[in-house]
């Protein structure tokens, strides 16, 4: 038994000496090929600057709610949120895309988000850094109601 083909089949096969089939040498080829392609768009999207944001403050009124929020992003790249505010009845009222310009890192402002009628509820959905669409859900008004032009202004 000097040569490794002669050993019986159980230590040929513990001791990884049995020929490999095409089939499974196929598989492990496409496995390591998904496990690049995985570990590549994982680090693409480490890399990509994000924006997140926070609601401070809200004043409702019968026909607008004054939405004080902030938004951190990358210094020098602008950034969108989506405000929306909502009824007693989880109806949207108002519905508004907020573009900041670049600039600082931390932005604090006030936002004036027109309603259709009184305002219980105001959410930021999310905010994500210019030039790509954000993730959140669309505007989500009763049928036959558009939206209302925004921002409000006296």
């Amino acid at each position: 038994m000097s040569q490794p083909a002669d050993l019986p089949p159980h230590l040929q096969a513990r001791y990884g000496l049995l020929p490999v089939s095409r089939t499974r040498r196929a598989l492990t080829w496409v496995a390591i090929v998904a496990a690049a392609i995985a570990a590549t768009a994982w680090v693409n999207h480490a890399n990509t600057p994000s924006a997140s944001g926070r609601i401070i403050s809200f004043t409702t009124l019968a026909d607008h709610v004054t939405v004080r929020f902030e938004t951190s992003r990358p210094s020098g790249h602008g950034s969108v949120c989506v405000l929306r505010a909502q009824d007693l009845a989880s109806s949207d009222v108002g519905y508004a895309t907020v573009v900041i310009p670049a600039g600082a890192s931390t932005v604090q402002l006030d936002y004036k988000l027109r309603t259709l009628s009184l305002a219980n509820l105001v959410e930021l959905l999310g905010c994500t850094i210019e030039g790509t669409a954000p993730h959140v859900a669309g505007p989500a008004f009763a049928p036959g109601i558009q939206p209302p032009i925004q921002p409000w202004t006296p």
